[in-house]
């Protein structure tokens, strides 16, 4: 098609063919007059298009001209010439990402978060203007140098909205399109964030979540990630599961947060991290060992312990922040009750959690009168006796998670729209490898268990936070959670989901 097209763009020496489609063809070319590399998108020469569908694209591309982020190509102009309709994009060089995975996934996932990182960020951006993409794939991305570009934002919409193509619903390679999607709905954000998570698991595992172009392909869940490559972590698979529910409602609103929850699960045991002089405003306790460092730059550990699950898709996680979150209890006037009773742990310790379901999980039939989360309700504490082998205390349940590290909207009543319930706590006095417990329970049954041995960087004393994100949602009812050493209950806290 290359010589057809050639004669028809004389403003442009073409070079090379990148995708053919059925209703675009994407050239690499320099422009004549500066001998600048560009990028053509032309659309088809067999989709028909009159004047008011290229008024229609140019004001879209003028429109689109506005963005301006690292990570999306950039506009020159929309163009109509000789018969043809086509964009002009800067082009910094590189392939498409589908040509580049076809050759190297699955990616390693320690290249996989700072890629799905930018893309997240250039969507985020452009649905801040109001912008959707539409028809994101690894077909419309390219990678250069380990950076990736988007291009064709909204060309799903333009064609969608055209009563001459009747078919241009296939624009968008179905195997990324969000169950909304294929049931006829237009392009949003959040069908664009879907898509987002379908390209993770695809950088991760080298296949694709769903493969048939309807709706009933999503009835059942794709295989977890950790499942089909054995270096991604548990509780990467929680994440990027997450952002592929039905429920729209129980995705990632923003790619920003998707992206977040990916890195930390990516994370596992993270290195040593400098706090900033924002975050620091307590000093350590005093039976706390001092760190070699310089005054003006304290390095405290940050680790997490995960052991994720899927059926229900709950978290277990550790992290030291202790400067922050010392401030926060510290400046938090916590009411305190006496913790329950020493009890052995029913589930033996193993190395990964266990989702324990039961029919008592799930939704009632009748659905639930919601009511929002309360902004004042104080939050369940417990401080316990401290025992030989080390304590946990001041327990706080909150929605979410800042990003500095602190409780987000504590409460001890929920929605059933909450996505995760946080439990932070302050530990002192846990000797390295000692055996720790985690359990979340549902109206008196266990959903979820997990135990780790006490990582040696986590130090004796400090604040950490762990989390349940069941992916089916809360159910209403009671729900507790405890921590436990070496089979031994240590702190326990409830709350209620209306």
């Amino acid at each position: 098609m290359l010589p057809d097209l050639q004669s028809k763009l004389p403003a442009f020496e073409l070079q090379s063919e990148i995708a053919h489609t059925e209703f675009t063809v994407m050239l690499t070319a320099r422009r004549v007059t500066d001998g600048a590399s560009v990028l053509l998108v032309v659309l088809h020469p067999n989709i028909p298009f009159d004047a008011y569908f290229a008024r229609l694209a140019k004001d879209m591309g003028a429109r689109h001209q506005t963005l301006d982020h690292p990570h999306i190509l950039k506009i020159i102009a929309v163009v109509e010439e000789n018969g043809l309709l086509y964009t002009v994009f800067d082009f910094p060089g590189g392939e498409l990402l589908s040509d580049y995975l076809s050759r190297h996934a699955p990616l390693p996932p320690t290249d996989v978060v700072p890629l799905v990182r930018q893309v997240a960020t250039a969507l985020d951006y452009a649905h801040s203007r109001g912008i959707r993409h539409g028809s994101l794939s690894a077909q419309n991305i390219f990678i250069h140098q380990n950076q990736v570009y988007l291009v064709q934002f909204g060309l799903a919409q333009l064609l969608e909205d055209n009563s001459l193509v009747e078919t241009s619903g296939s624009l968008a390679d179905p195997r990324f399109m969000a169950p909304e999607r294929l049931r006829g709905e237009s392009p949003s954000r959040t069908t664009d964030l879907y898509a987002l998570g379908v390209l993770a698991y695809v950088l991760l595992t080298g296949k694709y979540p769903f493969v048939a172009d309807d709706e009933s392909a999503h009835r059942t869940p794709p295989a977890p990630p950790h499942t089909v490559v054995a270096a991604v972590r548990p509780a990467m698979s929680e994440v990027v599961l997450r952002m592929l529910s039905k429920g729209v409602e129980l995705r990632h609103s923003t790619g920003a947060e998707f992206a977040r929850a990916l890195q930390v699960a990516a994370e596992g045991s993270a290195p040593l991290r400098p706090i900033t002089a924002a975050m620091m405003a307590v000093k350590p306790e005093k039976h706390r060992a001092s760190p070699r460092v310089s005054p003006r730059m304290v390095l405290v550990g940050l680790a997490i312990v995960l052991v994720a699950a899927l059926a229900l898709g709950g978290g277990f996680w550790l992290t030291t922040r202790t400067e922050t979150l010392s401030q926060w209890f510290a400046s938090s006037a916590l009411p305190t009750e006496t913790a329950t009773a020493a009890r052995p742990t029913p589930p033996p310790p193993t190395i990964a959690a266990v989702n324990i379901p039961s029919p008592q999980i799930a939704t009632p039939s009748v659905a639930p009168t919601l009511s929002p989360t309360p902004a004042q309700t104080p939050p369940a504490t417990a401080t316990p006796t401290l025992p030989a082998g080390g304590a946990f205390s001041k327990l706080v349940l909150a929605e979410g998670i800042t990003d500095d590290y602190k409780p987000l909207r504590p409460a001890s009543v929920f929605s059933t729209t909450t996505k995760s319930v946080y439990l932070f706590f302050h530990y002192e006095g846990i000797a390295a490898d000692t055996p720790w417990q985690v359990e979340w329970r549902y109206n008196g049954s266990t959903v979820q268990t997990g135990t780790d041995a006490w990582n040696p960087d986590y130090g004796s004393v400090g604040t950490a936070w762990v989390f349940y994100a069941p992916i089916d949602g809360f159910s209403v009812g009671n729900y507790s959670v405890s921590l436990g050493i070496d089979g031994t209950v240590i702190a326990e806290t409830s709350f209620e989901v209306r």
